[in-house]
């Protein structure tokens, strides 16, 4: 019978893995890419931080899935919700083997969903980087009980509710330590017990010492004060055991899902930045006059100054209604843009044949933007999420424009020559943050057919891990993102 083990090593740096073998630190990692094939892996473009995840597990875009960050807007309103994992409506790929008759075993694979029909058991939220909405849940429902009263809750909830003092991120690392070996020990008896077909497991670990811890890896890279050496043997060890205990015929999937760098933006001013922007963009039509007027009251608070004439305003609204383009959440590797479009927004300003004309008008602006200090640039690249899926505008829900911040140095302003020049520090406990591609290894019966010069795509994974057991992943009816209500 066909067995496969897929580990998933949240944000654990791929360069940083290469150097650690070169060294001889993962010897776990080392004998593994010694006998597998190794892939680099590609990441969603503009949204990895938040969809990459979701794209591995699901085997489809987000365009298609939905999830790009941690939070997005609800649908036909201004407001930023929380992002829900259970609204993504394509199967992920234990889902599809479940459902052919395969076991599965899911434990802390981030960002999804519970299946609580799996044919096995799953696992979420138990000791993960990120909490999704449904929290620390399990199907059989009570072996999240279980779990609990035998290894305990995650120790760090949250990662960046933090103490940075010395003695803080060393308990934070100890922390991180025993989250590692709590998941290894219940993941190494399900594999030992040849229960399952399928186990896939997700190492969150890596991605919270890489936030917190990242400033300690420059000042002393691969020493025994370096937190995130620390972490990432302990990783190793613990694939070294989950290998040991895994039968000869077992097909190996393990991806180290992205990168980890220094955590330099712009976004505590990006707000500010784009409004000063869309006032000097003169393509398309100009804000009206009385949206400005509404948004210079929002802006000024006057409505709770002007006593009953507040009345005879219309009902207030954002104040992103009243630009042509607003910022919208998308972590902080790229600034995400969406333009306030007619018969999208509630209260759109710029028409549907006007929207390429405007983007186009609003991204040369924009690119031009740099630090004061130095005049370096303040982005690297420009991406435009419907050109890149080929979707419609009306149906996008993902940002419009996506700006990739220059990360090779600290921001303390933005400026664009004629435009504005805005002074802010940047304010973050993080010292570490995202960088695109991943590393994927595949051994055993699972590198049978990954012998090619080019990358994989993040979405193969799924697609690869089907593959091995001889099956293909069952996309949903509804593959693109469902529209606002009220638009076709």
């Amino acid at each position: 019978m066909m067995r496969c083990l897929f580990i998933g090593l949240d944000a654990f740096d791929p360069d940083l893995l290469r150097e650690g073998v070169r060294r001889g630190d993962f010897p776990a990692l080392a004998r593994l890419m010694s006998r597998g094939r190794i892939c680099e892996t590609t990441t969603d473009p503009g949204t990895y931080v938040g969809s990459l995840w979701a794209t591995v597990h699901t085997g489809v875009d987000p365009s298609r899935h939905g999830l790009y960050c941690w939070a997005d807007l609800e649908p036909g309103t201004y407001r930023v919700r929380l992002s829900d994992e259970r609204n993504i409506k394509n199967d992920s790929f234990w889902t599809a083997l479940s459902r052919a008759g395969y076991r599965c075993a899911i434990v802390d694979i981030p960002h999804c969903k519970l299946d609580p029909d799996i044919n096995g058991l799953h696992v979420i939220n138990w000791l993960t980087h990120f909490k999704s909405v449904e929290g620390f849940a399990s199907a059989p429902a009570g072996l999240a009980d279980e779990l609990a009263r035998r290894f305990g809750l995650d120790p760090v909830p949250h990662c960046n509710a933090v103490d940075h003092s010395p003695e803080g991120l060393g308990r934070f690392t100890e922390a991180m330590l025993a989250r590692v070996e709590w998941r290894t020990v219940f993941t190494r008896e399900l594999v030992m017990s040849g229960d399952f077909d399928l186990v896939a497991i997700g190492y969150g670990e890596s991605h919270c010492v890489g936030h917190q811890c990242y400033h300690r890896h420059l000042a002393s890279p691969f020493s025994a004060d370096d937190p995130i050496l620390r972490v990432y043997r302990a990783i190793d060890r613990a694939v070294g055991q989950l290998l040991e205990a895994c039968s000869e015929d077992c097909a190996i999937v393990l991806l180290a899902s992205h990168g980890i760098g220094p955590h330099f933006d712009g976004s505590h001013i990006a707000n500010r930045l784009l409004r000063k922007v869309d006032r000097a963009v003169a393509a398309g039509r100009p804000v009206p006059r009385a949206r400005r007027l509404l948004d210079f009251v929002a802006a000024n608070r006057l409505r709770s100054l002007l006593g009953p004439a507040a009345r005879l305003l219309p009902p207030e609204l954002p104040r992103s209604a009243h630009y042509r383009a607003f910022v919208v959440p998308n972590n902080e590797v790229a600034l995400g843009v969406r333009v306030n479009l007619e018969g999208r927004e509630p209260a759109g300003l710029v028409s549907l044949d006007q929207y390429d004309v405007y983007l186009d008008a609003l991204q040369d602006v924009l690119m031009q933007a740099r630090r004061p200090d130095d005049g370096s640039p303040a982005f690297v690249e420009a991406l435009r999420t419907v050109r890149l899926y080929g979707i419609d505008p009306m149906r996008n829900r993902l940002p419009d424009l996506m700006l990739t911040w220059d990360r090779s140095r600290p921001f303390s302003g933005l400026e664009i020559p004629s435009v504005t020049r805005i002074m802010a520090e940047a304010q973050s406990v993080r010292t570490g943050d995202h960088r695109a591609g991943g590393l994927a290894v595949l051994a055993g019966s699972a590198g049978h057919n990954a012998d090619r010069g080019a990358a994989m795509d993040s979405a193969e994974v799924a697609h690869h891990i089907l593959g091995v057991f001889g099956i293909g992943l069952e996309f949903t009816a509804v593959g693109d993102v469902t529209p606002p209500a009220g638009h076709p």
